[in-house]
């Protein structure tokens, strides 16, 4: 990151200007009727349909969040649903987890990766093809194999392709390391305590086919 991109002060400004209501409608309107509700049962469906009642309310929630940094600890509160992969599911892998999260925290969510997701690209390097809108990891997979089709050349320097498993590395992370992350690219503090208010201390209860087992608190990613 030393050598990297560094968000500039209008850039800064960009990502802690203040919310506004169209802002959080737009947000909480972009997510899909079909998602399931988390703890408090109301799902965006709801709001959307009882916007003209709810929608004053849910604009000064979220904005008091924006201008405090502090996030209601039964916002933060996110069921952990197990669901069986095969019939019987006799291993704990043959479980699916979802994180069924209540629509506030959702839009909270959107509003920041919405306001983040217009400063990747310049923040992440271009020969990474995923998780910037316009590129596509499919790209990569091309160039990789270009590279190993030249390996067979016989006037080929000798090469050696290596590949990594990144699979759930985002579980091993801790928050500090998250948070010394996103100050490294130069992100505002007041951007950043936002992100750290909505993955620190959260709480799984987790359900299993039908009923509550127990409550887990996360201790990294």
């Amino acid at each position: 990151m030393a050598n990297g991109y560094i968000l500039d002060p209008d850039d800064c400004f960009s990502l802690v200007a203040p919310v506004l209501d169209i802002e959080i409608r737009e947000a909480l309107f972009d997510i899909g009727n079909d998602k399931a509700p988390g703890p408090d049962g109301f799902s965006s469906a709801f709001f959307k349909s009882r916007w003209h009642l709810v929608g004053e309310d849910v604009c000064r929630a979220v904005r008091e969040f924006f201008v405090t940094g502090v996030l209601l600890k039964n916002w933060n509160h996110t069921i952990l649903a197990l669901l069986p992969k095969v019939t019987g599911s006799p291993r704990v892998s043959d479980f699916r987890p979802i994180g069924l999260t209540n629509v506030l925290y959702k839009v909270i969510t959107k509003i920041l990766s919405r306001r983040l997701s217009t400063f990747l690209p310049k923040i992440i390097d271009k020969a990474q093809g995923a998780f910037v809108q316009g590129r596509n990891i499919v790209d990569n997979i091309w160039v990789a194999q270009e590279l190993v089709r030249g390996y067979n050349r016989i006037r080929c320097t000798p090469s050696c392709m290596l590949m990594l498993d990144i699979r759930k590395a985002f579980d091993t992370v801790s928050s500090s390391f998250l948070e010394d992350v996103l100050k490294g690219f130069g992100l505002p503090e007041i951007f950043t305590g936002w992100i750290m208010a909505c993955i620190r201390k959260p709480t799984f209860p987790y359900l299993s086919l039908v009923s509550f087992m127990a409550t887990l608190k996360a201790g990294g990613g």
